[in-house]
């Protein structure tokens, strides 16, 4: 129960969604992780009929004959993204979308090719997709991280992707010191993202 509103969870119109666990990974190629997806989004939908359910995937795929050529498709790293996305209780995809900084992949041209292969596989699966969480590290300077995370938000405006949320926004304490940022991702101002201001704000969306 909501100890706010009074409502039992299953009831709460303020929820959206469920998600059933964050970033689960599974090296092995056995099923295990899908089966597991269907049984416990099987399960939750029973209990709550009136929210959507996703996984809360990373977004991994086994779709190239060398993954090891894509992290997208690292075998070491995920399941098949198809077919959690496949599982019948499964409303909506998830993707996360970090380019390592040591990566020689071009973070705007590869963020924009998975942003269009997740959106494109969402489709036919007849399923929205949800880039639900990206970053790029400070170690970047601001105006370059701004330009990656428009030319990604406009890929997922011109896919019709379901949404896209930055990992991550911070604010500061009481006492006026900055909440830490722990992996260099965080943003403390609109100022330095105007990228994601002009998004939130536009009737595209």
């Amino acid at each position: 129960v909501n100890t706010r509103t009074g409502r039992r969870y299953r009831d709460e119109p303020a929820i959206l969604a469920w998600e059933l666990i964050n970033e689960p990974r599974c090296a092995s190629r056995d099923g295990r992780l899908v089966a597991w997806v269907e049984e416990m989004s099987a399960f939750l939908k029973r209990l709550d009929p009136n929210h959507l359910i996703g996984v809360g995937d990373e977004g991994y795929a086994r779709q190239t004959r060398r993954p090891w050529k894509r992290r997208l498709s690292s075998p070491h790293s995920g399941a098949d993204w198809k077919r959690l996305l496949a599982a019948p209780a499964i409303d909506f995809g998830t993707c996360h979308l970090y380019p390592a900084p040591a990566s020689k992949e071009d973070p705007v041209g590869s963020g924009r090719r998975r942003i269009r292969e997740h959106l494109k596989a969402g489709r036919s699966a007849g399923k929205p997709v949800l880039v639900e969480e990206f970053g790029v590290k400070m170690d970047t300077d601001r105006a370059s991280r701004d330009n990656v995370y428009r030319a990604w938000l406009d890929e997922v405006v011109k896919n019709q992707g379901a949404g896209a949320a930055v990992w991550m926004i911070a604010s500061s304490f009481e006492d006026g010191a900055r909440y830490p940022d722990y992996d260099g991702y965080t943003i403390y101002s609109a100022g330095e993202v105007p990228a994601l201001v002009s998004f939130a704000g536009s009737d595209r969306v």
